[in-house]
C-alpha cells in the first residue's frame, strides 16, 4: 500500500513539474499565485495551492472525508471468504462508513479572458485516490465475552489506484470558482463532484 501511494505521489509530482515546464518563460508578473477550498462529494475536507497565468496554471490539491484516517482492523473482509480470521467469532452492528481520499496535480488551461480580469479555465488533474468501504462488527470470543469492535475493510469494493479530475475555473479578478468532477480508476462507483472557492494570493 505505501509503495503505491510513493509511485503515485511521485507520478503527481512529476506531473506538477511539466506543467511547470509548459509556463516557463513567462514573466514573473503574469503569475498569480492561489488557494482554494476545493471539496469534494465524499470528501469534503480540500484545499488547492496553485498559479494562473494569462495563458495556464497549475495546481496541486489533496481532499479527504473527515473519517479518511480513522483507525481499521488488521482482519478484512470478501464476498469469498468471510473475515480472514478462524479464532474470533464476528457480529455486525450495522454500522459502516465509506473512507475517501485524494491528491492531484492539474494543468489548467485559459480558453477566454486574463487573469486579472474575468478569465475561464478548463483544467485537468492526475493523481492517487482510494475509497475504502468499512463495517463494523463486535468481536466475540468462544465464551461470548464481547471484547470490543473492529472496523473491518470490504476489499471486494474498496479501491485505491489512479485519480483523474476534470472541470472549469472562473477566475474573476481575485476570486475563483471552480466546479469539477473526480474518479478513482476511471470508475463512476466511486465518482464525486467537486466544488471550489479561492482567492488570488
Amino acid at each position: 500500500m505505501k509503495n503505491k501511494i510513493i509511485k503515485y505521489l511521485l507520478l503527481a509530482n512529476a506531473a506538477s513539474f511539466l506543467c511547470f515546464g509548459t509556463l516557463y518563460g513567462q514573466t514573473a508578473q503574469s503569475l498569480r499565485t492561489f488557494m482554494a477550498y476545493s471539496g469534494g462529494m465524499h470528501a469534503p475536507i480540500g484545499m488547492s495551492l496553485g498559479v494562473l497565468s494569462n495563458n495556464g496554471g497549475f495546481a496541486i490539491t489533496g481532499r479527504i472525508s473527515s473519517n479518511a484516517f480513522n483507525e481499521t482492523s488488521i482482519y478484512e473482509m470478501n464476498n469469498s471468504n468471510g473475515i480472514n480470521d478462524d479464532f474470533w467469532n464476528f457480529d455486525y452492528t450495522g454500522n459502516n462508513e465509506y473512507r475517501r481520499g485524494s491528491i492531484t496535480a492539474a494543468y489548467i488551461h485559459n480558453v477566454g479572458g486574463n487573469v486579472l480580469g474575468t478569465s475561464l479555465h478548463l483544467f485537468g488533474g492526475l493523481g492517487y485516490g482510494f475509497a475504502n468501504y468499512v463495517y463494523e462488527y463486535n468481536q466475540i470470543g468462544d465464551s461470548g465475552t464481547n471484547w470490543g469492535t473492529e472496523w473491518i475493510k470490504y476489499t471486494d469494493v474498496s479501491k485505491s489506484g489512479v485519480e483523474v479530475e476534470l472541470g472549469i475555473i472562473v477566475n474573476t479578478g481575485s476570486i475563483n470558482f471552480n466546479l469539477g468532477y473526480s474518479a478513482l480508476n476511471m470508475e463512476d462507483t466511486n465518482g464525486m463532484l467537486t466544488l471550489g472557492l479561492g482567492f488570488i494570493l
